[in-house]
């Protein structure tokens, strides 16, 4: 079973622990080619546990490790390959327009 990190401040892991992981608006570390920000909304986790001045956040002293089975890890894959070649139903007229092609 793969381990993923999460780097995050004692007390939002202490919040993640309650209450789950939460999606956030941020934009990672991401730019475009024009050197703007990309913004875009989720969770950040790494597959090597990442030190807080890796990315400019020395205060994130909390290593939090997700262990994923493979029936999430496919549910995921699912999910991403559906989004990138636009096969999520996101409305009625979405599921209709299948339908008909």
């Amino acid at each position: 079973m793969p381990t993923l990190y999460h780097r995050t401040t004692a007390q939002a892991a202490q919040a993640i622990l309650d209450g789950g992981f939460r999606d956030k608006r941020d934009h990672f570390g991401f730019k475009n080619e024009a050197g703007a920000w990309v913004w875009v909304e989720g969770l950040w986790l790494s597959d090597v546990p990442l030190d807080g001045s890796d990315f400019g956040h020395a205060d994130r002293d909390t290593l939090l490790a997700v262990t994923l089975t493979m029936v999430t890890l496919g549910m995921f894959a699912v999910a991403a390959w559906s989004a990138a070649v636009g096969d999520v139903p996101l409305a009625r007229k979405d599921q209709d327009r299948k339908r008909r092609s």
